[in-house]
């Protein structure tokens, strides 16, 4: 993620930086303000996106590790998935769990979306 953020700062930065210091932007904090952040805005709306969803998909780390933990002390939405489906044969319960984890998703995506979107200039 950080890959995208630093290629999107060296495309251009030098031109752009020289533009803002004859319209004006004195110090390295107003150049920083009025064009290295605008620049960032449609790369960073993607990597907090992406992170989001991310913090979501902890299945892997909770199945190898812990196994839901001690009194279930690790137990995550799509740990839960699993084992109500697979483990306990319970495939409507997990399906209904992946119903609202879908939801959950979506609509962090969407509110994310809509918050940076205000934010965000696209070139």
């Amino acid at each position: 993620m950080s890959d995208g953020l630093y290629s999107n700062l060296e495309e251009d930065q030098g031109l752009r930086s020289d533009a803002a210091a004859v319209d004006g932007a004195d110090g390295p904090l107003a150049r920083f303000g009025l064009v290295t952040m605008p620049l960032l805005g449609p790369v960073g709306m993607f990597v907090l996106i992406v992170l989001a969803v991310r913090a979501f998909e902890t299945f892997d780390t909770v199945k190898v590790l812990t196994q839901g933990g001690p009194g279930q002390a690790s137990e995550m939405l799509l740990h839960t998935l699993y084992v109500e489906s697979f483990e306990f044969l319970r495939t409507g319960y997990g399906a209904a769990i992946g119903v609202v984890f879908l939801v959950i998703v979506t609509t962090l995506t969407l509110t994310q979306a809509k918050i940076f979107d205000k934010r965000v200039h696209y070139q």
